[in-house]
């Protein structure tokens, strides 16, 4: 599907199902959900990562999600960059298991749209890349460990317009 759509869950009795055709299946794994950003260098070398846990997904799109700092989720990271070395922002879906194992449920590599949140956390991969290609200086990010929930796509602005009269 995309954007979950036209996803299901099959009942592990496979005789009351009906095999669709032009889909495919893959094992449910139970656990939560998690969005990883990989940020690599132009040279495709590791130079940062964000983790957030998922704690609201709407059509397939994080909406609102916390900061997640464990060291397994960096280990994670440097091994996936250094297998990948792609250049720019790698996308990654994660599940983490009731067993407490990470399995990788999706590559994308672009921005994703949970990056707001790992922005919002001071980690701005944008003015990093930017700077980086037309300065060629190096920013460094901040070490953070605050937990920052986020949520995107609620905006209150109050304006308040006086008349003389």
């Amino acid at each position: 599907g995309s954007a979950s759509y036209m996803q299901e869950i099959i009942p592990r009795n496979k005789n009351k199902f009906k095999i669709k055709e032009g889909f495919f299946f893959q094992e449910f794994i139970e656990g939560e959900e998690y969005g990883m950003d990989i940020l690599n260098s132009t040279d495709g070398n590791y130079v940062h990562s964000f983790t957030k846990k998922k704690l609201m997904i709407k059509n397939g799109e994080t909406y609102s999600a916390v900061g997640v700092y464990d060291k397994k989720f960096e280990i994670l990271a440097k091994k996936i960059s250094k297998l990948t070395k792609h250049i720019g922002v790698m996308d990654i879906d994660l599940i983490l298991s009731k067993d407490n194992k990470i399995y990788v449920i999706d590559f994308n590599p672009r921005f994703g749209g949970g990056y707001p949140i790992t922005h919002e956390h001071g980690f701005n991969y944008l003015e990093y890349l930017l700077r980086f290609y037309f300065e060629k200086k190096i920013i460094k990010f901040p070490v953070r460990k605050n937990k920052l929930l986020v949520s995107k796509g609620i905006s209150i602005h109050s304006k308040v317009i006086w008349k003389h009269m």
